[in-house]
């Protein structure tokens, strides 16, 4: 009985380090760095070059809100600069996850950058509640 039970616990140990690609992380874990490929969030399960959209609602916010325009910026640090301004609801490419931070890398056409995590979402949603633009 010993015997199995040892057996058992060596090939679940070798099933878990064969294969680091399948493992899921949560962006507000900071080991997933190096196994960078798969994550959670709220809104659904992630896979780096996934097809992902945009998703500007705060469903937390009093009153409900969407931001209509989001974003894109060249870094995940404190000093960046927005590359450019996408919709709600667009249809981008996820590229990298952040080692360091909830931020993903996404591109849209010739527009490449970082945004929060939160705001992408595996479908596209329709916009809720208030409905907010950013000040030109």
């Amino acid at each position: 009985m010993k015997f199995i039970i040892w057996v058992l616990f060596i090939l679940s140990i070798i099933s878990c380090s064969e294969n680091p690609e399948q493992k899921i992380y949560s962006p507000q874990q900071p080991e997933y760095s190096i196994y960078i490929g798969t994550f959670r969030t709220d809104k659904g399960l992630f896979t780096v070059n996934d097809t992902v959209f945009l998703d500007g609602r705060e469903l937390d916010a009093k009153p409900i809100r969407t931001l209509m325009e989001l974003n894109l910026w060249d870094a995940t640090d404190h000093i960046k600069k927005v590359v450019c301004t996408l919709k709600h609801g667009d249809k981008v490419k996820l590229l990298e996850i952040s080692p360091k931070s909830t931020f993903v890398k996404l591109q849209h056409d010739k527009c490449i950058g970082w945004i929060e995590s939160i705001y992408i979402c595996p479908e596209q949603n329709e916009p809720v509640g208030d409905r907010l633009y950013l000040k030109k």
